[in-house]
């Protein structure tokens, strides 16, 4: 069996592949009934019950091929790097990637899910009358190959990636509510801000022996913002601060104080005085939208980390053959 890459090379990653779509909608048959009817002729790979074809192949790679020209010039395919021309990276990526939507669209579909097609033709109208207002990108488009059906089908593999996600995470309930109960949205801290790197760590081998921080911050600090306050700066969510703070800020048990942090600013000395996580923010009555952001950032986080455990698990159930060497010339 074909080993499906988990990751898109940097040369997908620019132009959303994960929207591709392959040529079957759903349907519920067997895999067995569908190996019976295919044309192997025309196909590239078979996964359970979906086919990818030739054409669907030649249609993503011709795209993909004329985008890229575009953006790096004609001779961008033929460009050679570690050893492998673009032209034949391109190839292996978009083949990877639509064996990898196959066993997504197989895997939703014998679950359950149905695409809705009025839901398919209210989206592509939106983005009809988006693109009537945007000529530049409609015109790239058609340079392009970017037409109807295949537009469609980007819509289409839009929602059956929203019905992966939402199975996905279904399986780990447990683990999202355990999430919400523990994982840190917000902390807050205070810190002591110096230039001095010996004086940083004289001031925290002062806490260390027991030293208050507030004195510390008022003798000390260069953060004239936060001394009045005993240098708690509040509560803090993430994504807000300076990376090296923040990692410091989040990774710390309440209580505790950093061993000197540099930052652009200086050396910090950071102790964590509170945290909250998302059932925090409930009970403390903060807004619902604020919270279902935080709920979303934690979906993200934990679908990324079972993404590619659950293909990796749907790939060794599932029945695969490739005939890469078909489109590989």
């Amino acid at each position: 069996m074909l080993k499906i890459k988990k990751t898109v090379s940097g040369l997908l990653i620019f132009v959303m592949l994960f929207m591709v779509g392959c040529a079957k909608t759903e349907e519920d048959v067997k895999a067995e009934d569908v190996v019976e009817k295919i044309d192997y002729s025309n196909v590239v790979a078979v996964v359970n019950a979906e086919v990818v074809t030739i054409d669907d192949f030649n249609k993503h790679y011709d795209v993909y091929a004329k985008m890229y020209t575009h953006y790096y010039g004609d001779d961008y395919l033929e460009a050679v790097n570690d050893g492998v021309k673009n032209g034949d990276r391109l190839k292996a990526d978009i083949f990877n990637m639509l064996v990898q939507m196959a066993l997504i669209r197989d895997f939703v579909f014998s679950n359950g899910f149905k695409v809705d097609q009025d839901v398919i033709q209210e989206e592509y109208a939106k983005l009809e009358a988006q693109l009537a207002e945007d000529e530049e990108t409609r015109q790239f488009n058609q340079k392009i190959g970017v037409d109807e059906p295949f537009l469609k089908k980007d819509i289409e593999m839009s929602l059956i990636y929203d019905a992966f996600k939402e199975m996905v995470l279904n399986a780990r309930g447990d683990e999202l509510n355990k999430l919400y109960d523990q994982y840190a949205v917000k902390v807050k801290v205070r810190h002591i801000l110096v230039d001095d790197p010996v004086l940083a760590l004289e001031i925290k081998q002062q806490l260390d022996e027991g030293s208050d921080f507030a004195e510390l911050v008022s003798e000390h600090s260069k953060d004239t913002g936060s001394v009045s306050s005993g240098g708690s700066i509040g509560f803090i969510p993430r994504g807000t601060m300076i990376g090296e703070f923040e990692n410091t800020a989040f990774a710390l048990e309440v209580g505790q104080i950093s061993e000197p942090v540099q930052t652009v600013y200086g050396y910090h000395i950071i102790q964590s005085e509170a945290v909250q996580t998302v059932n925090d923010l409930i009970a403390n009555g903060e807004d619902e939208s604020n919270i279902e952001a935080y709920k979303n950032e934690i979906k993200e986080m934990l679908y990324s980390l079972y993404y590619s455990i659950t293909l990796s698990e749907v790939e060794a159930k599932a029945n695969v053959e490739t005939f890469f060497e078909k489109v590989a010339k």
